[in-house]
């Protein structure tokens, strides 16, 4: 009768049999390969910081456009456009144990003692009044409340704070940096003056302002706190009427 005779072995002498190479080792060649692999991991990550056009780790250099003392205007290419940025994100909670109904109304207590009013009968006259048509929260970390006015053309939107300070902006709510360090603000020619866009410091109220030939400006995106993409499209009359789409990154000097 054969018998069957099983030998079990530890893992250690799986993964390293006693002719491997790891194995006859001595200590000093383990310590000089964790070492070399630690190294290259090390340099891999520089390499791969080198050059931040962005501030991500991208390696991609695109064309200056324009270079100021308060910003850095790149033109790059859809495919960088539509890869890059941050998701737009709702900034504002809705605190319900702060809204109630009084004589019919809705109301919002702040945290300065006073109440705001949503859906009055009154006619909004200015944001100082507190009463606005709709309420979409509030950032306790920069202090502020959203409120939107439909009453007269366009529907305005207000930041305020307890202080009764306000920011409006027209036609579209508020774009903010995912910090609270900026927010954007849209350039009409037939409001501003000028085509383009404005960013606005929330604690130096300094404007940063940048021209640009098309009145539409489309899709504002955040990539951090100093670093936003935008692109602006037209119809080129010269070249029959042909459609187009240019993308820019900004980087906001410091």
């Amino acid at each position: 009768m054969i018998r069957a005779k099983f030998q079990f072995k530890k893992p250690s002498q799986i993964l390293f049999p006693r002719n491997s190479y790891f194995c006859r080792m001595n200590p000093l060649r383990y310590f000089v390969l964790i070492l070399l692999t630690a190294f290259a991991s090390v340099r891999f990550n520089i390499f791969a910081q080198d050059v931040k056009p962005d501030g991500s780790k991208s390696r991609q250099e695109f064309k200056v456009i324009e270079e100021t003392k308060d910003y850095i205007l790149k033109e790059c290419d859809s495919g960088y456009y539509y890869s890059h940025g941050m998701k737009e994100k709702n900034l504002f909670k809705v605190d319900s144990s702060l809204l109630f109904m009084e004589n019919g109304l809705h109301k919002l207590k702040m945290g300065n003692g006073k109440f705001a009013t949503l859906k009055g009968p009154e006619s909004f006259k200015s944001p100082e009044d507190l009463k606005f048509d709709e309420y979409y929260g509030y950032n306790k970390k920069a202090g502020y409340y959203l409120f939107r006015t439909s009453l007269g053309e366009p529907d305005i939107f207000y930041l305020t704070d307890d202080k009764n300070e306000y920011i409006e902006f027209a036609i579209e709510s508020p774009l903010i940096s995912p910090g609270f360090k900026y927010y954007y603000k849209g350039l009409f020619a037939r409001y501003n003056g000028m085509n383009g866009i404005e960013v606005v410091n929330f604690k130096t109220k300094k404007k940063i302002q940048i021209k640009t030939t098309d009145e539409f400006l489309h899709q504002i995106k955040w990539i951090n706190d100093d670093y936003f993409l935008f692109y602006t499209n037209h119809f080129d009359q010269s070249n029959g009427w042909k459609h187009v789409i240019t993308y820019y990154l900004v980087q906001i000097k410091q």
